[in-house]
């Protein structure tokens, strides 16, 4: 006999037996298009008498994952670790690098309780040599669950408070920052910018702190809760769904673009990368512009060199 690891079967019923029917998710027809479904104890008496080979743990262990699948938009078991298993967290240090048509980039780290002091240094560093003319903030492969954090970050951009999210403590607005960042902002999102990172993304282009280029993120905008099981294991709940100051909810769907580019061209910029790395801001080696693989970055960057020469034909008038 296999070891137990759970026992869920009266949890199950509980869950799943819905007016004494199963129910069905987004895998399968709704219960009324397709009439009544047999009720789920009747089912495991019928698998335990006629197949007795299959044994309590696999049904157990075959109704948890129907579960977590039915669910996954809103729960994750999570497997526990020990101290030396567990991996450590992703530094917090902001990649920097400066282009040629005094373009900024950096791409933003996680989005941990760090992750605003990572960014402020970030730009410091660019703007200490060099006069900027606009800045390409990288939110792909961002996530993390720092929502607060944001109201941070927005305010390096943003001279006055503006109501930004609801991430289930009421709306929370920007928290204006000094230096002030008055510059072109493009933020860059694909599908693998999640939680916190997506939230940033949506607050940019809600409260047009900037233009948002890329492919749409990954919808996982939710505030977690999460519950240790005696078996070790942890169960991650989705319980609170963020907001934007509007009330509208970030969409299961992921943050929209408000330029979208399909192509998938090469991965992000790396901290390995040789090419424009932190040795070349404020030197005349600086590259001309990033890598027209990356499309998306390539994009980004075009949009702000042609805002910069428009300026800079104003001031020039």
């Amino acid at each position: 006999m296999r070891p137990t690891y759970f026992q869920p079967t009266k949890v199950l019923l509980s869950l799943l037996l819905i007016g004494g029917h199963l129910t069905t998710g987004r895998g399968g027809m709704a219960a009324e298009s397709q009439g009544s479904l047999p009720e789920l104890s009747e089912i495991v008496s019928l698998i335990q008498t006629h197949l007795p080979d299959i044994e309590k743990e696999d049904l157990d262990r075959a109704a948890l994952q129907g579960i977590l699948t039915e669910f996954q938009s809103r729960l994750e078991l999570l497997n526990p670790l020990s101290e030396q298993e567990a991996q450590p967290s992703p530094a917090s240090i902001a990649l920097t690098r400066y282009y040629q048509s005094s373009i900024g980039y950096l791409a933003a780290p996680l989005m941990d309780v760090k992750a605003f002091d990572s960014i402020q240094q970030g730009l410091a560093q660019l703007s200490s040599e060099n006069i900027l003319r606009g800045l390409i903030l990288d939110l792909r492969h961002v996530s993390g669950t720092d929502y607060e954090g944001i109201t941070k970050i927005a305010g390096l951009f943003a001279a006055k408070p503006i109501p930004l999210l609801d991430w289930g403590t009421g709306v929370q607005s920007s928290e204006p920052q000094a230096p002030q960042i008055q510059i072109p902002l493009v933020a860059l999102i694909d599908e693998t910018t999640q939680g916190a990172g997506e939230a940033l993304a949506g607050v940019i282009a809600s409260v047009r702190l900037g233009i948002v280029v890329g492919r749409p993120t990954a919808g996982e905008a939710k505030r977690y809760r999460e519950v240790s099981l005696a078996s070790g294991h942890k169960l991650r709940l989705a319980t609170t769904t963020v907001e934007l100051a509007n009330g509208t909810p970030l969409p299961e769907q992921g943050v929209q673009p408000d330029i979208l580019v399909e192509d998938r061209g090469l991965a992000p910029p790396q901290a390995n990368d040789d090419e424009g790395s932190e040795d070349e801001i404020g030197t005349k080696n600086a590259p001309p512009g990033p890598p027209e693989d990356d499309l998306i970055l390539a994009r980004a960057f075009e949009l702000l060199k042609g805002i910069a020469i428009v300026e800079g034909r104003n001031r020039s008038e």
